[in-house]
């Protein structure tokens, strides 16, 4: 399992995208890949939840496959120097449990900050706001018709950070998402929260997402 971050004009490549520039990196990187059967074989990789665009990330992982065996020193070594600007190998482990390998998080951490300190005091009392409501149903458009959810249980704790610069100043909302019991894309979460300061278009171009953290069964945290 290769971690990795995601972000400056990294961000904005699609998980099409980036399972391309990948594969295009370890054939350069030389690495000995073990590659699917059949007419086209494909090089044996599986990734976590596929990132919105535009959000950053110090926390996604791809799982890959190798034909023999490798110090994950030099996994990282040969495959960082061919990675576009943003993306970064964070650190390589060995996993021998195929259903290990590519186990999904049970929650993530993000922090979330908006262009102005005002804004990102209004950010930190619509989570105030949010986290005191018994509960909050949210419906989407999928494939399968419309899915209504209660979005409130997603929310497991939440946290407004002060700047070091100035005092009371709010620079960042931290908070961690619960997906244990259904996911939304951390977007559409962070949106739906922040109804109170605007319509999706208006705060998308003004709202910086980053992922920190996953977060597995046994309270297992990485990178």
């Amino acid at each position: 399992r290769v971690w990795h971050s995601k972000a400056r004009g990294s961000a904005y490549l699609s998980q099409l995208e980036l399972q391309a520039v990948l594969e295009r990196a370890m054939r350069r990187a030389a690495l000995p890949l073990a590659f699917s059967q059949g007419f086209h074989p494909m090089p044996l990789m599986s990734f976590g939840r596929a990132l919105p665009v535009g959000v950053e990330s110090r926390a996604e992982w791809f799982a890959l496959t190798l034909h023999r065996t490798m110090p994950v020193e030099e996994v990282a070594a040969r495959l960082n120097p061919l990675l576009p600007p943003g993306m970064e190998i964070l650190r390589v482990d060995t996993v021998e449990d195929k259903n290990r390998r590519t186990e999904q998080a049970l929650a993530e951490a993000f922090s979330l900050s908006l262009p102005t300190p005002e804004e990102n005091s209004r950010a930190a009392q619509c989570f105030a706001d949010f986290a005191a409501l018994p509960e909050m149903l949210y419906t989407r458009d999928t494939k399968k018709g419309p899915r209504t959810a209660n979005i409130r249980a997603m929310l497991r704790q939440w946290e407004a950070r002060a700047s070091e610069q100035t005092a009371n100043a709010i620079e960042t909302v931290t908070f961690v998402a619960d997906w244990d019991s259904g996911y939304l894309s951390p977007l559409l979460f962070s949106l739906a929260v922040l109804q109170p300061l605007g319509t999706p278009e208006f705060l998308r171009p003004r709202l910086r997402l980053m992922k920190t953290a996953q977060i597995f069964a046994d309270a297992r945290q990485y990178p």
